[in-house]
């Protein structure tokens, strides 16, 4: 079992999280689970309804990932992992909250190449990769606080829901979790 150091990273609360098939679990609309489910790119889903979509980037960085991601990819505790947490924004408003982890960090990781995004939207490269392989989703509910970087002020309410996935490039994995700021998408 893996047991946290004193300096590794949590959230205030973990949030439970649950299968996608388990959305009825979840205290929400018919519309945000058709938001939570959809297997395709939330950035293109958002440029939908809001063409000027920005990215902000709160922290890009090589940290130790939470507890939860750790044991998601099977990665240990002591291990660091490129991690960006991003906004993805409408009309200058924060819409959803975005978590990359990418554990082995290095040359030779396909994703590697991320560090060269800036601004740019994560769902603008990956949706265009060949041979992506993608996990089903988890799905939570949990007070906004709960998310590292996320400045409450910024994010309006207090309660996000969110979805997650690993993504994989061969043997290389990519855990993306997106948390949903606004009930208004």
């Amino acid at each position: 079992m893996l047991k946290p150091s004193k300096a590794h990273p949590k959230l205030k609360h973990d949030p439970k999280w649950f299968p996608a098939g388990l959305i009825y679990r979840l205290k929400s609309s018919k519309q945000l689970h058709d938001w939570l489910l959809d297997p395709g790119s939330l950035t293109a889903k958002i440029r939908v309804g809001c063409p000027e979509m920005t990215i902000h980037i709160l922290s890009e960085t090589y940290e130790k990932p939470l507890i939860s991601e750790a044991r998601q990819l099977k990665i240990p505790l002591s291990q660091k992992a490129w991690i960006r947490c991003v906004f993805l924004m409408c009309d200058g408003h924060p819409i959803v909250y975005a978590r990359t982890v990418i554990p082995h960090w290095q040359t030779g990781n396909p994703w590697y190449a991320l560090k060269h995004l800036g601004s740019r939207p994560l769902g603008e490269v990956l949706f265009q990769l060949p041979n992506l392989k993608r996990t089903p989703f988890q799905i939570t509910q949990t007070h906004a606080q709960n998310w590292p970087h996320l400045d409450l002020r910024s994010s309006q309410q207090s309660n996000t829901f969110a979805r997650k996935s690993t993504f994989f490039q061969g043997k290389y994995p990519l855990l993306l979790t997106e948390a949903f700021i606004e009930t208004s998408l």
